[in-house]
Parts: C-alpha cells; structure tokens; sequence
C-alpha cells in the first residue's frame, strides 16, 4: 500500500520519507525494502535511504551491503546473477 499508483508518485512518497526526519519514515522504508524483490521498487526507496540524514540509515544501507555484497545482489539471485 505504501507505494501504489504510478512510478512518479511512488518515488515522491520514497523521497518523502526518506527525507522526513521521523524514525517511523525509515522504518517504513526499511520494512518496504525487506520486503519487495521488485528492482524498481527497491531502486525507487533505495534512492530515498540514500538521501536521508539519518545515521541509521546510512548503518542499515552499509549493513545490507556487506550482509550480501550489494544491496540488488542479496535479492532474488543465485552465483554470477543466475536466477536463483
């Protein structure tokens, strides 16, 4: 529900929340992230992560990182991007 409708829309609501200075605004979008496999959608509130000020924002997009080599690799693919 957090980001329906069209692409233009879902990345406002993304920059929005990302931008919010509400620990509630990056839960939001960390549960999103965990939770979809789509890469539109994860580039989409990946963008809005990236932009916030947060400190824990910042530590949650690292940890991702090193849990999985990079955040889009740790999703839905196997050895040298093969389907998994």
């Amino acid at each position: 529900m957090l980001f329906e409708g069209d692409p233009s829309t879902q990345e406002l609501s993304s920059l929005a929340l990302g931008a919010a200075r509400h620990e509630g605004a990056l839960e939001m979008l960390f549960e999103f992230l965990d939770g979809t496999v789509v890469p539109q959608e994860r580039a989409l509130v990946l963008r809005g992560l990236g932009l916030s000020r947060s400190e824990r924002a910042r530590e949650y997009l690292l940890q991702k990182i090193k849990e999985g080599g990079s955040i889009e690799g740790s999703r839905g693919r196997g050895p040298r991007g093969t389907c998994a």
